[in-house]
């Protein structure tokens, strides 16, 4: 590996009119990075709220950086405040920080990456964090002038909706903060790329218009989404910042040949923003993003429409998220439902991500409409400290089961009382090599609606609680919840001791008495 004198860093100048943060300074290999502000949860708190916005005062500021580089990096991260315990997530990364004090209410944190990754420096615990986005060099930059090109330079830019068309590309460039939302329907070899921020933080959450005032919608609105991809086929997405969605963020609807790279989501905070939703989609790859989300970071979905685009109930197949980053506020982090209705759900395949912060569960399949839900993986996954334990986090929740009339009443399906002979099974899901690393009890629940609902053939393989193998402990009270509609739920460990990189210098306060969440 090159040395760090011989990385190049490629950073750019503080957007004019985006204001700096008023917390962190940064320095990489000893180049100045801008820092600036995302709001972001404070409270682990959700409800459906009539009204349009959560209330502020539920949020608080985090900060990021961003730049690029090729090699080895150091980083100095100056605390515009007292310091007096920093961790660097995600732990597994193994990254020792060091804590220096030149004076009072002052104090440095350095600490050297190997190269291009997403890194959260946690400082006096994980309220008001630094985010520190590294991509790699890119490689190829489309031609700006072209027609086919719909570029945004450095600064700061208002163009409201953006709509894509058949073979054209977003580019948003380094030092470039577009305030915009974006849509395509039906559009074919569609690209969105660059360094950049898309911002939807200007946009209100609102309801159709010409609602009943007791129309759901009316009572909840659903909209819109920051990235909404209708019908379309042929999509990528690399390397941008998309940030402070009023609702969901990227959102796909029967979509087909995805390719997502190091995308960053940050500065949710605001009721259900999701980081990516796919709902009915096929042949999706997702690869080395960051996420931290107010609600599910990457879940998949079968629905009867979105924003009126019907799905035709087509399935979910072929989807590999991997290489992932991802911080939940609230919600699940890697999830198949809550919307489950499409024909089926099959191959499907998480690997290689870490979890720093979760609440309720860090992995979930729930099913509570049609599908058939099958060849499910969920491997090498490293899971960190819950935010609260008060929420009763679960590592693992899979639930099939019913709608209740309140939220039949947010689906056209139900509500025009279709009907359907609902016979469904969730099987052949494996978990491999999932390591929880932290304080809080976590449970693990497997719940089948009833006999023609079930779920069956789940594996546990080589799964460990703060190193102690499931099969060791799982006979105490409450580890394992599960009902009679549950069948052939195998535990297997092999018998070499796991070597968990999470037990490393930068998660020390996990064994002792400081607080760091």
């Amino acid at each position: 590996m090159a040395s760090e004198s011989n990385t190049r860093i490629i950073a750019a100048d503080a957007p004019i009119g985006v204001a700096p943060s008023p917390d962190y300074k940064v320095t990489a290999n000893g180049q100045e990075v801008f820092v600036q502000t995302a709001r972001v949860s404070s409270l682990m708190v959700s409800e459906w709220w009539p009204g349009h916005q959560r209330p502020i005062e539920e949020s608080e500021l985090a900060s990021f950086a961003t730049f690029d580089a090729d090699g080895p990096v150091s980083l100095k991260v100056t605390y515009l405040h007292d310091v007096f315990f920093a961790n660097i997530r995600p732990s597994s990364r193994r990254i020792e920080p060091r804590i220096e004090t030149p004076r009072r209410n002052i104090g440095i944190v350095t600490f050297q990456v190997d190269g291009p990754g997403h890194y959260t420096c946690e400082i006096n615990g994980a309220r008001k964090a630094l985010h520190l986005f590294v991509n790699p060099i890119e490689k190829a930059r489309p031609e700006k002038d072209s027609p086919h090109t719909r570029y945004f330079g450095p600064g700061v830019h208002r163009p409201g909706k953006i709509e894509l068309k058949d073979n054209e590309t977003l580019y948003v460039d380094d030092g470039a903060h577009v305030h915009a939302i974006i849509e395509a329907k039906e559009a074919k070899n569609i690209k969105i790329l660059g360094r950049g921020i898309i911002d939807a933080s200007t946009f209100e959450r609102t309801a159709p218009p010409g609602l009943e005032p007791d129309h759901p919608e009316a009572l909840f609105p659903r909209g819109p989404y920051h990235t909404h991809l209708q019908g379309c086929q042929n999509i990528e997405i690399d390397g941008v910042i998309i940030k402070d969605s009023p609702f969901w963020t990227l959102v796909m609807t029967r979509c087909s040949d995805i390719r997502i790279r190091n995308l960053k989501i940050i500065g949710n905070w605001r009721y259900n923003s999701d980081g990516i939703d796919l709902v009915n989609c096929r042949d999706v790859h997702i690869s080395d993003c960051f996420i931290r989300a107010f609600d599910d970071n990457i879940v998949i979905k079968g629905r009867e429409e979105t924003s009126d685009y019907p799905t035709d109930l087509e399935p979910v197949e072929n989807v590999t998220v991997e290489n992932c980053v991802l911080w939940c506020d609230w919600g699940r982090s890697l999830k198949l439902g809550t919307e489950s209705l499409c024909r089926h759900m099959r191959n499907v395949s998480f690997s290689n991500c870490d979890i720093v912060h979760f609440t309720h569960a860090a992995l979930a399949i729930v099913n509570n409409d049609i599908a058939q839900i099958k060849d499910v993986s969920f491997r090498d996954i490293r899971i960190e400290e819950p935010l609260d334990p008060l929420f009763a986090p679960q590592l693992i929740e899979l639930r099939n089961y019913k709608r209740d009339a309140l939220t039949k009443t947010f689906i056209k399906f139900y509500k025009r009382n279709q009907s359907y002979q609902r016979e469904t099974l969730v099987e052949d899901i494996r978990f491999e090599d999932i390591r929880y690393h932290g304080r809080t009890r976590l449970r693990l629940s497997f719940i089948g609606e009833n006999e023609a609902n079930r779920i069956e053939n789940v594996v546990l393989a080589n799964v460990s609680l703060n190193r102690a193998p499931l099969e060791r402990i799982a006979q105490e009270p409450g580890l394992i919840e599960t009902n009679e509609y549950v069948s052939g739920l195998r535990i297997e460990n092999d018998e070499t001791p796991q070597n968990d990189p999470q037990e490393s210098a930068g998660h020390q306060a996990a064994d002792s008495d400081e607080i760091y969440f």
